[in-house]
């Protein structure tokens, strides 16, 4: 499975979620169920991206700058639901900071730990965790750190394996919905009531999120490094193959496409094979032509980015003016 399908699976998964969500009552429960698949791959993506990425200060930018914009839709949509009304920067933020503080941790983790000061890079990562605490943002601190501790376990203590994608992404899921199965269970017993006893004990006890959020740390492993979508190698040139996880610059919510350059697989021998009489002839080359695929990947690119923002703008468009 390429990058591109792991964000395909996840926008949809996320989408799905935020119907459910801006629609609560006129909808199944299932869709929130759904949605607990996005997070758990966007966390890994940012921590792979942190790894890869030619300009984590670009990539910092971008992601910051998509928290900042996704702020306006977010509150509009969620804001009502929540209790709050009007545009708050500094509370209830959107998942967007959540990614940006966890990328944030780890690029100040990095920096210290080549400087003069190494016993103070795992401090900054903690900084940047409780500033997803402070700033109340979706998953919060939890998601935060959650995105520091992939990246430590895969890229710093090593190796990026299967199992090790699994048993970290997993263990996270566990912890996150665990902790409110454990707390819904005590509740019950404290109350001297069978907690099973309720029909709605599945769905209040976080038990349906935790199965699907599961899902995720399977889908990573299925990952095989490589870029994938239409801008792929394998989209020019059927022979051209991709080496999976080679390059740089392969970030989280960067366009897909790969680092290789494209083969040329016949080409004249000289420049008479084109004057007219001659026997020889040249062979089509299948370059593909490096302008367009670079337009492709940065459209991809912001496609990614902007479709967090525009398609809660739109839901709430659809809640607020078009049903109301």
């Amino acid at each position: 499975m390429t990058a591109f399908a792991l964000k395909i699976i996840a926008s949809a998964c996320m989408l799905i979620d935020h119907i459910g969500a801006v629609f609560p009552g006129q909808t199944p429960d299932y869709l929130r169920f759904i949605g607990r698949i996005a997070f758990p791959i966007y966390a890994y993506m940012v921590a792979q991206g942190c790894k890869r990425t030619r300009d984590i200060r670009k990539y910092l930018l971008r992601l910051g700058l998509f928290a900042i914009i996704s702020e306006v839709p977010f509150d509009l949509a969620f804001g009502p639901l929540r209790g709050y009304s009007g545009v708050n920067f500094l509370g209830h933020t959107n998942v967007f900071f959540t990614l940006f503080l966890g990328a944030a941790g780890i690029a100040l983790y990095e920096k210290l730990r080549a400087s003069k000061y190494p016993y103070l890079a795992f401090a900054a990562s903690i900084l940047a965790v409780f500033c997803a605490h402070l700033l109340d943002t979706d998953y919060g601190a939890f998601g935060a750190a959650f995105i520091f501790i992939i990246y430590a376990v895969l890229y710093v203590g090593g190796p990026d394996s299967r199992f090790s994608r699994f048993a970290v992404v997993a263990a996270g899921m566990v912890y996150f919905y665990g902790r409110n199965i454990v707390t819904y269970i005590l509740s019950g017993l404290r109350q001297g009531v069978s907690p099973f006893d309720s029909p709605e004990w599945l769905t209040r006890s976080a038990l349906p999120m935790l199965l699907c959020s599961l899902v995720a740390p399977v889908l990573i492993c299925l990952y095989n490094g490589e870029m994938g979508g239409f801008g792929s190698a394998s989209a020019y040139d059927p022979a051209a193959g991709l080496t999976p996880g080679s390059g740089r610059g392969a970030e989280p919510l960067a366009a897909p496409g790969e680092k290789h350059g494209a083969r040329q697989l016949a080409a004249p021998s000289s420049g008479q094979g084109s004057e007219p009489g001659s026997d020889q002839r040249s062979a089509p080359s299948v370059e593909p032509d490096a302008a367009h695929k670079s337009m492709y990947r940065t459209i991809v690119k912001w496609a990614f980015y902007a479709f967090y923002p525009a398609h809660i703008a739109a839901l709430a468009i659809v809640r607020d003016f078009i049903l109301k």
